[in-house]
């Protein structure tokens, strides 16, 4: 109300100072202040109120809910596959209920019509009961739910042993570096963004109707770049971790997921990363699976100390060799990350009598950072990190170091 008698009262002594230069007498004048002044006033005052009228009535009908259907209408009305034979059976848990309504509309034009949705995590923790049958080959979480969020049910799915290699795409806006960091340690497999689009949910659902049948068939869910045998070694059977995961390293992830996260990732945290491929080897031979294993776990939990809390996430490539992801750049050379890794392994009271000697060798390709360009292509990024290493590797400079120490286990 101020504002508006200010302005009128500006209007009005502006008036009143033309009236004078035009010659009128101080009386004429007066009244040409006080009618400009009140109009003014008045005349504001009117249209601000219609201005907030008119902007409250489009916040109405844009807040409006909308069904499912009048959503999907306003996308292409044709379905992006034909019912399939091989379709997924889905479990989509949103504490939306439009959202909820949404899912299977959406599904069913990627040709997946077997969706149940529930409102919560202790919901659908329900549905699933104790996991003794698989009932459920993908899981559609999403990140910011109520008393459990999706991170957490992730995790508690991944402990039902029936459940712990399915296929989890986690639904939200949220793009924070530690909440991808959370939920992929926590066991997703890949990540859509809201709103989503239809044809980039159905792509994500192909993709996890694959790993649904290499998992079945007993196989490692694996990236392009981890399939060139040039890069990586031929993957031996002891390498197959069930899931890519080893027990006590939360933040080891297959290689698929970890190219899943740098897509996930928004363009200026996708470029405050660091990467970089280690490799592990064992001369022993005639080593036990369950040694082999050990071994691994040991590594890994030798470079999570190396980088302390900015480990980020990792990948097994096969034969002893990891990829980290790790934010803010940590090491800055291979040198340093490999002493680093063997503070880890030699002080004397990381042995125990129940090992022995094996002659270890580590080797640390160069840390970099990703550049802007490369932001569409984490799978090129990864295969730089592998060429990193084997370049490393071929040299055989100081960052390839050999020791005897205890092997664990």
């Amino acid at each position: 109300m101020l504002a508006y008698v200010g302005l009128g009262t500006i209007s009005g002594l502006l008036a009143f100072a033309g009236g004078l230069i035009a010659g009128h007498s101080f009386l004429i004048s007066l009244l040409i202040y006080s009618g400009v002044g009140s109009g003014v006033t008045v005349l504001t005052a009117v249209a601000d109120t219609m201005r907030r009228e008119y902007l409250a009535h489009r916040k109405t009908v844009a807040d409006k809910p909308r069904s499912a259907a009048e959503v999907i209408n306003l996308a292409d009305s044709s379905p992006i596959s034909d019912v399939r034979s091989d379709e997924l059976r889905i479990l989509a848990v949103d504490d939306d209920p439009f959202i909820r309504d949404l899912i299977p509309m959406i599904t069913s034009k990627a040709g997946h019509t077997n969706v149940v949705t529930a409102g919560s995590g202790e919901e659908a923790l329900k549905l699933l009961g104790h996991g003794t049958k698989r009932e459920f080959d993908c899981f559609l979480f999403d990140i910011c739910m109520p008393e459990m969020d999706g991170v957490e049910l992730c995790s508690r799915i991944r402990d039902l042993p029936v459940y712990d290699d399915v296929p989890v795409i986690m639904l939200t806006a949220m793009r924070e570096k530690s909440s991808l960091d959370r939920a992929y340690s926590a066991g997703a497999t890949d990540y859509v963004k809201k709103p989503f689009e239809i044809s980039v949910l159905a792509r994500k659902l192909d993709e996890a109707l694959k790993v649904s049948e290499v998992r079945q068939e007993g196989g490692a869910l694996v990236a392009d770049v981890a399939a060139d045998p040039a890069r990586t070694g031929a993957v031996g059977p002891t390498d197959a971790m069930k899931g890519g995961r080893i027990e006590g390293v939360d933040n080891l992830v297959e290689m698929k997921q970890l190219e899943n996260y740098l897509c996930s990732l928004s363009k200026a945290a996708f470029r405050n990363c660091q990467i970089v491929a280690v490799s592990l080897t064992d001369s022993t031979e005639n080593q036990s699976a369950a040694s082999q294993r050990n071994l691994l776990r040991r590594t890994a939990e030798a470079i999570n100390d190396a980088f302390g809390q900015n480990h980020g996430l990792m990948t097994h490539a096969g034969e002893g060799t990891f990829i980290v992801v790790t934010s803010p750049a940590w090491f800055a050379s291979a040198e340093e990350l490999e002493g680093a890794f063997w503070e880890y392994f030699e002080p004397p009271s990381k042995k125990t009598v129940m090992g022995r000697n094996s002659d270890i060798r580590f080797t640390s390709g160069d840390p970099f950072c990703p550049s802007p360009a490369d932001v569409n292509t984490p799978g090129k990024v990864l295969g730089r990190a592998l060429d990193q290493l084997r370049k490393k590797g071929t040299q055989g400079g100081p960052g390839a170091r050999s020791a005897n120490i205890l092997k664990f286990g």
